[in-house]
């Protein structure tokens, strides 16, 4: 995440305490797309970041406007993770293809899905 220009309050830079702060972290990947321009293009290291917050146990990863499946099970703990490292890739795909059709790119939003 060092190498991103992220503010999270006005005037106020970025830092590693703000992730551990925030309820969900991989919102501020979504800060990231906002704040840096075709870092959309970046796909495999904002998976990667994603993927390191959820092995770090950091929050939540389903975002929270999404509804809760209902009778979700949860199994091991290591069914658990490879679910929350896959629903992250997808939530941070999207979040990609949501910032590449706002800056006009749409053959990367397209190749994205």
């Amino acid at each position: 995440m060092s190498f991103y220009s992220l503010t999270l309050q006005h005037g106020v830079p970025f830092q590693p305490v703000n992730i551990r702060a925030s309820r969900d972290p991989l919102s501020l990947i979504g800060k990231i797309l906002e704040q840096n321009p075709r870092s959309y293009t970046k796909l495999d290291d904002l998976i990667e970041i994603g993927r390191n917050l959820v092995r770090a146990k950091l929050g939540s990863v389903r975002d929270p406007s999404s509804p809760v499946e209902e009778g979700a099970k949860i199994g091991s703990p290591n069914d658990n993770q490879d679910q929350q490292l896959h629903e992250s890739s997808r939530r941070i795909i999207s979040m990609a293809s949501e910032a590449a059709l706002t800056e006009g790119d749409f053959d990367t939003a397209y190749s994205y899905i």
